[in-house]
């Protein structure tokens, strides 16, 4: 499902609904015409927060302007405020 591609951000986004508390749930993904920008609001309110998070990887990618996912580490006490803080 490439959200590229004609009506791909439609089936990009449809999923089997989960249910609350299921291990493999993953949220549909997000079309956004500016990742870089999503990405820094994201980083600015888990710090405003006081969330403790690292971007695994190398974090030039962000700045440089990224086509994929990117991989955050929070801490274990920190896990539950997330979801409240994305909507």
């Amino acid at each position: 499902m490439n959200p590229h591609e004609p009506g791909g951000a439609e089936a990009a986004t449809r999923r089997t609904p989960v249910r609350s508390g299921d291990l493999g749930a993953v949220a549909p993904p997000l079309v956004c015409a500016d990742r870089t920008a999503l990405a820094a609001a994201v980083f600015a309110a888990f710090d405003r927060a006081g969330l403790r998070w690292c971007l695994v990887g190398d974090d030039r990618a962000v700045a440089a302007g990224f086509d994929n996912d990117l991989d955050l580490v929070v801490a274990r006490r920190d896990l539950a405020r997330v979801p409240a803080l994305l909507r």
